[in-house]
């Protein structure tokens, strides 16, 4: 931790590590990750990010109502994200938004349907 209170204000290390699930909120290391088929860590739950198949006109509004219609349950949707548009190489637009799954389950049924293109973990990014 800081030696000045001030910059913690400053320092997204302690918030990053605390959403990565390696602290808890009091600093304590979470317990360590899962082990799936050949030791490999099991993605815990968390953030995604959620690209919606392009359709002609579609509005950033429209992008959110259609999330908020397709939510299952286990899926919650990050209002204050929104919708962002993105450019493909083809040159269709499509919209990101951000939200929170409870598991894998509800991962591999967000990618079922029709108007998902594709679910991406939302990972913090972090100097290496």
């Amino acid at each position: 931790m800081p030696l000045n209170p001030n910059d913690a204000l400053w320092d997204p290390r302690p918030r990053l590590e605390r959403e990565a699930g390696r602290v808890d909120e009091t600093g304590t290391p979470a317990a360590p990750g899962r082990s799936g088929p050949g030791g490999r860590d099991v993605p815990e739950p968390g953030a995604v990010l959620v690209e919606l198949v392009p359709r002609p006109g579609m509005s950033a509004a429209a992008a959110l109502e259609t999330v908020r219609r397709l939510a299952p349950p286990g899926f919650a949707l990050d209002e204050e994200f929104g919708a962002m548009p993105l450019t493909s190489e083809s040159g269709e637009q499509t919209f990101l938004v951000r939200g929170r799954v409870s598991g894998e389950a509800v991962v591999a049924e967000l990618e079922r349907d029709a108007r998902v293109l594709k679910v991406w973990r939302d990972t913090p990014v972090a100097p290496f």
